[in-house]
């Protein structure tokens, strides 16, 4: 069985670069700036984008109408080793674009998973094409305390923080970004580049239409 899944600008966003007008969260993200990955923000798709700061330990959550400020935030559990996954076993959790491809009961669940579980499209296409393996990474609840770099590549959340988290997956359509550190970047300087503000994506604003590749993504079983 096979989900099709959108793969629009979000396959490159964590690449891009933005030298002299970019910084890391500290602590929280700074309302002033925006997440970068959000910069290009399609016009058609989902309204909410997952982002998760490694370095942080957070997920946050945006809505289309605001990139200045997440619409929630959370405290995360990921993989006990630092760095991107490369292959199975090595207790990492994946950096890059991700889409939910399955959503898992608490019926289906060992305790160890908590309130309910979202399986991610891990390895996608952009990480076979880098030969990278693995499989099983959720974002899933916990039936003990929450604990940083914990987990065995997993994104785990507090049960009543997945549970508030699952009003704003969308299977195949909600869009993960994970990246070690979200990049933020000042708008204001951001105009100055040449480049849309991200003024448009408010609402009023007239963000470009981007173009999408459509590709088909086995679906994890």
């Amino acid at each position: 069985m096979f989900g099709l899944i959108s793969l629009c600008f979000f396959s490159s966003l964590l690449a891009a670069q933005w030298d002299g007008f970019s910084v890391s969260f500290a602590t929280k993200p700074p309302t002033e700036r925006v997440p970068s990955p959000l910069l290009k923000w399609p016009e058609k798709g989902s309204e909410y984008a997952i982002l998760v700061d490694k370095s942080l330990q957070k997920v946050f959550v945006y809505h289309r109408d605001d990139p200045y400020q997440p619409h929630r935030t959370y405290t995360c559990s990921t993989g006990e080793n630092q760095g991107p996954k490369l292959r199975e076993n090595d207790r990492k959790t994946p950096e890059g674009v991700y889409f939910f491809v399955r959503a898992i009961d608490k019926k289906e669940l060992l305790p160890i998973y908590g309130s309910r579980a979202y399986a991610l499209d891990y390895p996608n296409v952009i990480d076979r094409r880098e030969g990278k393996n693995g499989h099983g990474i959720w974002f899933h609840g916990l039936n003990k305390p929450l604990t940083p770099r914990d987990t065995n590549g997993c994104v785990a959340l507090e049960n009543p923080d997945i549970d508030d988290l699952a009003n704003f997956i969308r299977i195949d359509d909600t869009p993960v970004i994970v990246s070690e550190k979200i990049e933020m970047l000042a708008p204001r300087k951001w105009k100055k580049n040449g480049k849309r503000s991200p003024e448009s994506s408010r609402p009023g604003g007239r963000p470009g239409k981007k173009r999408c590749r459509q590709v088909h993504v086995p679906v994890q079983p």
